[in-house]
């Protein structure tokens, strides 16, 4: 090699180095992968199976162990056996699982009308996609209308003619909208007419009939905006309004109420005494609380201020009336309250877990009721005494999931207004009862089995007993391989052991020997006995 071609080498050597490592080449961005690599991958629910935020409940009057239940984010489910299980009867039919209010027809338990969109607008807010009716208990649903009015706060069925419904719209609640206020259908929801109407920013949040008269209707209206950074709850153009005439025609309630700014309110009105008339009402103090009318809404008076009634009036803010005792009421709070005396005094009583929305009271019997709170739904047949389980609706609000890196691995996630929550992802097998009724709202997805608390306990059994026998097989082999290094056991007699045993031999020590002459004479000098047997 000259040295012209050294100089030449070199100098490329260096231009190599100085110019780098080649860049690598980016992916591109709207690279698609192949839809048929999924095809094969299916959903399946593994939990959790304790319940979530629920806003909406509904019984059957005439089926007493039918109830419905509506979820912030899990959809409708129905159990028929008193909630000992549920299942889900919205999937595939409702676009939004935000239920807001549910309610089954007097005179046909097979109609049931659904208004989504759940009406605690607390900091996160699912929106509601219109009203839903089945007329088969259920087993199938059809939007008929109202798209638009947001969250959905009460329904209301005339009692002997399932086509003529009312709605209390609160409206979108982000932003004013015209789509918001009473709405009324008289043909079972092919049309909808807008009977009662405050303003963009004023919604309807509740309804009551007179239970002697449905042309008499209650309605309280409400001023409620959910922003990014507060709640709006409150105007002085919202309060109670009432309706002689089917809706037709409306009067503001004054007599005895608050003046000025009017919060959230919730009605109730009992069979018991169709006169009286309860409202539960957000005001400033001291005119916040719940009211009371003898005279059908005429005039009103303040019954009590008692401030745990009004914990965060935006969100909860719910009164019930026992349809057979006038005087009994029930607010759902934060806490449980009970009345005993038209709402004078106030008891705390227990549900299976706090944060109160709503409650159904079966008219034919008054120990029988659904109650909802944020663990769930949960039903009694002896007046709140005893309570069903929340452990057997997958509805829970999960905030984040997270995967771990063990196999098979589990799944983390933070609940709302609950503990976090782990589960495992189990293989892939069918449901022992080969019939889960595990919806697929409101919970886990992924690809892995239906779980019950049943199977992660067998799951963590089996991974307990496996562990144990991986670890006793590796004690036998190491305590083998020492005996045998250290001489104790001569690898000539254990293959001498095993060459017998195949051949049929169980026995397992070394084979018997006739003495030789020499090995006789030193047994016989040590005193040993023996005895000689001659083989033919």
């Amino acid at each position: 090699m000259t040295r012209h071609h050294v100089r030449a080498l070199a100098a490329l050597c260096a231009a190599t180095l100085c110019a780098g490592p080649a860049p690598a080449q980016q992916p591109d961005a709207n690279t698609t992968v192949p839809p048929a690599l999924f095809q094969a991958l299916r959903y399946r629910m593994i939990g959790p199976s304790r319940g979530g935020r629920v806003t909406a409940v509904a019984g059957v009057p005439s089926q007493a162990n039918v109830f419905y239940m509506g979820a912030s984010g899990g959809g409708v489910w129905k159990t028929e056996d008193y909630g000992i299980t549920w299942r889900p009867v919205s999937d595939g039919y409702f676009e939004t699982g935000s239920i807001g209010a549910i309610r089954v027809a007097d005179s046909d338990p097979n109609t049931i009308y659904v208004g989504t969109g759940s009406d605690g607008i607390r900091s996160n807010v699912i929106q509601g996609r219109g009203v839903y009716k089945s007329t088969d208990a259920g087993k199938t649903w059809q939007l008929v209308g109202l798209k638009d009015v947001g969250q959905i706060g009460a329904v209301l069925i005339h009692p002997t003619n399932p086509d003529i419904v009312y709605i209390a719209a609160q409206g979108n609640a982000f932003v004013p909208n015209a789509d918001r206020g009473v709405f009324r259908t008289k043909d079972g929801g092919k049309t909808w007419q807008k009977v009662l109407f405050i303003s963009d920013s004023t919604g309807c949040t509740d309804l009551d009939f007179a239970p002697d008269n449905p042309h008499e209707i209650y309605a309280a209206m409400w001023h409620g905006q959910r922003k990014p950074w507060t709640i709006i709850s409150g105007a002085r153009e919202g309060g109670i309004y009432k309706s002689a005439d089917g809706g037709d025609t409306w009067t503001k309630l004054t007599n005895g109420l608050p003046q000025g700014l009017f919060g959230n309110s919730d009605l109730a009105v009992s069979a018991a005494d169709p006169n009286r008339v309860y409202a539960l009402i957000e005001a400033p103090e001291p005119a916040d609380g719940l009211y009371r009318s003898d005279d059908r809404g005429k005039t009103w008076r303040q019954m009590s201020s008692y401030n745990p009634l009004l914990n965060r009036p935006f969100y909860y803010t719910g009164v019930e009336a026992d349809p057979t005792n006038a005087d009994v009421l029930f607010v759902n709070d934060e806490g449980f309250y009970e009345s005993t005396d038209g709402g004078a005094h106030w008891q705390r009583r227990e549900t299976p877990h706090g944060d109160n929305h709503d409650m159904w009271i079966n008219p034919r019997n008054h120990d029988i009721w659904i109650q909802s709170n944020d663990g769930g739904a949960n039903i009694t047949q002896d007046g709140g005494k005893t309570w069903s389980s929340q452990l057997n609706q997958p509805t829970a609000e999960l905030y984040q999931v997270d995967v771990d890196t063990q196999f098979p691995h589990w799944l983390y996630a933070g609940q709302q207004d609950n503990t976090s929550i782990t589960v495992p992802m189990l293989p892939p097998f069918p449901h022992p009862d080969g019939n889960a009724p595990l919806g697929r709202l409101g919970a886990v997805i992924a690809l892995a089995a239906p779980m019950t608390s049943v199977e992660a306990a067998a799951s963590t059994l089996v991974r307990l007993l496996v562990f144990i026998g991986l670890a006793t097989l590796v004690v036998v082999l190491l305590v083998a391989w020492l005996i045998v290094r250290q001489g104790l056991l001569p690898v000539e007699r254990i293959a001498d052991a095993a060459g017998r045993i195949a051949a049929g031999d169980n026995r397992v020590g070394e084979p018997e020997k006739v003495p030789t002459a020499h090995e006789l004479g030193v047994r016989l000098r040590a005193g040993s006995c023996c005895t000689l047997t001659t083989e033919e």
